[in-house]
């Protein structure tokens, strides 16, 4: 094994006996979130995060194998040139239909520059080639519906005919699409095998014609909660592979690696409340892997998760369940080649973020994407698992130049994250890394939707309808019912229903979350049942709206008036009535009510906002 200083040491050796402590896990049960989730930088909000490994050296040659530019999409490609002279650069894209001529331009030494490929072309597949006159870094941002998910992974400077995608799940809402590249003129055949916990499945199969692009549905081919991918070529190809979840409202992206590796470095990772960090390992070899993870937080090391994983399978790790409430970085050594990826999710799986880290470490590291503009936040995250201390210094590269960025010092294994927000204020920032000792480095990117869409309540699909005509159709309720769920229906004693009643299929139990961001301004009981259970009921000001969560198990400490609330953040839980009761006001209203006659001035009708929403 090549495994740097303190980490690692007698790692294979507690293997074994640790064996038992395997966690066999994906596609999990969010945590619940019982406190808002912390936030940092220019952005108030985190709608989507992406992420990216740092790249050791420049290169003349790169290549994206993800891209969309048409159904809503942004595909935007970043190129940052670290070097003394102007890069001179061309830019090619692959589609479905064949290649089409991108941008020529000329990149200034120590800046960085971006393209918006929807100028060049538009199409649902969209592969692109860089090449410069000089070395370069090059990255890919991908974003989706107003900006309410991203996606973002640095190219790859070289093609292969083989490729390794460690993570990958098609189980639930999942879906996970690999993205195959041919930048060349003659066709190529490709064989996908997917590797799960079970075993290996035959996949994909297909001939690529030369200039196109393909992109393949792995759930067409097998349902499992851990899928990873072997890609196999005739030719020479890059490859990526895009998961989305929760009927895409949030993704990840990462690029293939050529080949596996026995150390792997994972510089990014937080396990605070509200963020989940998981480590994937693919063992694509024909033996047993013994796999050991060590976990490097601000303040040292602490032991992971220890396993053996089978030739042709994949093994999931909860690092929250050996590293609770830390920043963290990770680092894994296997008795033979592995392949690894990490994902972060946040908000309750509101976004999402994937790499597959690095496999050596280094004293110079580069990261062309960045933006610390309004609505924007941009984290370094540098990882020394060495035995000495190194110091760090980092420099900035923006579309008007260079720019001095963070610098610190940084202890044996430990972990240090920079706010690049505090050093300069720009929508385009790229990064070098000088230490003076070998680390690792990884970029983490968050902002704001451009739409501000509210988020449904709880989780699709529902159990019963909620409109007028619909809930008096699926018999569910006997005619005549004092119960049906629709807005203004007829309640004993002459009242009317002042919202709607929204049905989770988990019943209770199902985590509320707050529709958008916002201020707590009422809390309290909200009725009692016949069965003696209380309810409870939090107002919450959402700014263009107030909306009542009702009928809800007893609230969290948190929930007060005046506590803030992030979009998507869970603020309560569904009571025994399997419901949620919901009401929609006016600005400025400060407590729910119950209604006879004609509907109150401040009070709203909700069904067509959530009709939108599920």
């Amino acid at each position: 094994m090549r495994v740097s200083g303190t980490v690692g040491k007698n790692v294979l050796t507690s293997v074994v006996a640790a064996a038992a402590l395997v966690l066999a896990l994906t596609c999990v049960t969010t945590a619940e979130a019982s406190a808002p989730r912390p936030t940092g930088g220019a952005a108030s909000e985190r709608d989507w995060g992406t992420c990216a490994a740092a790249e050791e050296s420049p290169a003349k040659n790169w290549y994206l194998a993800e891209g969309c530019t048409a159904g809503g999409f942004e595909t935007w490609v970043v190129v940052q040139n670290p070097g003394a002279v102007t890069a001179d650069i061309q830019m090619d894209f692959q589609t479905g239909a064949g290649a089409v001529a991108g941008p020529r331009d000329a990149v200034a030494p120590l800046s960085r520059s971006t393209y918006n490929v929807s100028e060049f072309v538009t199409s649902y597949n969209v592969s692109t080639t860089v090449t410069s006159s000089s070395g370069v870094v090059c990255e890919r941002s991908m974003y989706g519906n107003g900006r309410e998910w991203g996606t973002g992974a640095a190219g790859v400077s070289e093609l292969s005919g083989t490729w390794y995608l460690a993570e990958g799940c098609t189980a639930g809402s999942f879906e996970t699409w690999v993205v195959v590249q041919n930048p060349g003129d003659s066709p190529v055949d490709v064989t996908m095998r997917l590797q799960t916990e079970e075993g290996e499945v035959d996949g994909p199969a297909d001939s690529i014609p030369g200039g196109t692009r393909r992109s393949y549905n792995l759930a067409g081919y097998v349902v499992s909660d851990s899928v990873s991918t072997v890609v196999s070529a005739s030719g020479e190809i890059a490859c990526e592979r895009a998961m989305y979840g929760g009927g895409r409202e949030w993704g990840t992206a990462s690029a293939g690696r050529t080949a596996p590796s026995t150390t792997w470095y994972m510089a990014e990772g937080c396990t605070l409340p509200g963020f989940e960090t998981w480590v994937v390992v693919q063992n694509p070899g024909t033996v047993p892997a013994e796999i050991g993870i060590s976990l490097l937080t601000d303040s040292g090391e602490l032991g992971g998760p220890s396993d053996i994983v089978p030739a042709g399978r994949r093994r999931t790790y909860d690092i929250s369940a050996f590293a609770p409430r830390e920043n963290v970085s990770s680092v894994v050594a296997a008795s033979a080649p592995v392949v690894v990826e990490r994902a972060v999710y946040g908000g309750d799986r509101l976004w999402g973020t994937c790499s597959s880290g690095s496999t050596e470490l280094s004293n110079i590291w580069s990261l062309a994407e960045g933006c610390t503009g309004k609505g924007f936040e941009t984290w370094l995250c540098v990882v020394n698992p060495g035995e000495d201390a190194v110091s760090v210094d980092v420099m900035l590269e923006t579309e008007a130049g260079p720019a001095t960025g963070p610098s610190g010092v940084l202890g044996p294994g430990r972990r240090l994250t920079f706010n690049l927000g505090d050093s300069v204020t720009s929508y385009e920032v790229a990064s070098v890394v000088h230490a003076s000792g070998p680390v690792a480095c990884e970029r983490a990117m968050y902002g704001e939707g451009t739409n501000r869409r509210p988020l449904a309540p709880v989780d699709g699909p529902l159990l019963y309808p909620f409109t007028r005509d619909a809930s008096i159709a699926c018999g569910h309720w006997p005619a005549g019912s004092t119960d049906y769920p629709y807005f203004g229906a007829p309640r004993a004693g002459t009242r009317l229903h002042a919202g709607i009643d929204i049905y989770p299929a988990a019943g209770a139990g199902a985590p509320v979350r707050a529709m958008k961001a916002g201020t707590v301004v009422r809390t309290g009981l909200f009725y009692t049942r016949y069965t003696g259970e209380q309810t409870f009921a939090v107002l919450v000001d959402h700014g263009d709206f107030v909306a009542n969560y009702a009928e809800l198990r007893p609230l969290g400490a948190w929930v007060q008036p005046g506590a803030g609330v992030a979009r998507g953040q869970v603020i309560g839980y569904v009571s025994g009535t399997v419901q949620l009761h919901f009401e929609m006001y006016t600005p400025g209203t400060t407590g729910w009510l119950s209604w006879y006659g004609p509907q109150p001035a401040n009070l709203i009708d909700p069904t067509a906002m959530m009709l939108g929403l599920y």
